[in-house]
């Protein structure tokens, strides 16, 4: 059947409407400004900083934080590039702008690869520093922490080590320390005797030493110099 002039017109109009609509969009460049959706993957306390070949690879652990955050912890992998907010600020990664000890929050755009490893890894489209540990200790700012280790978790090559100050006492005045292999751990009765990790249990009255560099969470996080046990045998 033969058409007629209107209806091949709107057949063509359409035509056209439809070729528009497959043809693909420009894209804009992808930013991480405040008004980006980003997901907040990780939120917690840093325990772990190393540099290899250009890149950070920093060691988030929210595993005693409440938070909407994806992953309870993460290794983020960082370059010059990654904007750090930090103070109100917002510039790009350089050596020092994060330090152990600082609570950050890692933002990452919905399709950015993330490992399927334990902890997951991923280089994050934006970090933010919550609160810093604080300026570099000394000798002169070490601090003793007295108390009863409450419990024991692991993180990695780390422990994370609750010293609760007085049982039923305000949090703030206990101590999370983060333990690692260069932590001096003694025995008040044997003080020349070098202790191992293994040998924190819960239920021993400890001294704990720290470099004065902790977090503003409640209880803070310190990484601990030295720890001395009162009563080695408690279990």
């Amino acid at each position: 059947m033969k058409k007629g002039l209107p209806g091949t017109l709107a057949l063509a109009v359409c035509s056209l409407f439809i070729f528009a609509g497959c043809a693909p969009a420009a894209q804009p460049a992808p930013s991480v400004s405040a008004g980006d959706d980003l997901i907040l993957a990780v939120t917690g306390t840093v325990t772990d900083i190393t540099n290899a070949d250009g890149t950070t690879s920093i060691t988030v652990d929210g595993s005693n934080t409440q938070t909407d955050a994806s992953y309870q912890s993460m290794i983020l992998h960082t370059t010059d590039k990654t904007p750090v907010e930090k103070d109100g600020t917002t510039g790009t990664y350089t050596e020092g702008a994060i330090g152990i000890g600082d609570t950050v929050e890692a933002y990452f755009s919905a399709s950015a690869p993330i490992t399927a490893s334990e902890p997951p890894q991923g280089t994050p489209d934006k970090i933010v520093v919550t609160a810093q540990a604080g300026e570099v200790g000394s000798a002169d700012m070490q601090k003793e922490f007295d108390g009863t280790i409450t419990e024991i978790s692991k993180d990695n090559d780390y422990l994370l080590v609750y010293v609760q100050n007085e049982e039923g006492g305000d949090a703030v005045n206990d101590l999370r320390a983060v333990v690692s292999a260069d932590t001096a751990i003694s025995s008040e009765s044997d003080p020349d005797k070098a202790l191992t990790m293994e040998d924190l249990a819960k239920g021993q009255k400890v001294t704990v030493t720290t470099d004065g560099r902790m977090t503003f969470s409640i209880p803070p996080q310190a990484n601990a110099q030295a720890i001395v046990l009162h009563d080695a045998q408690a279990k």
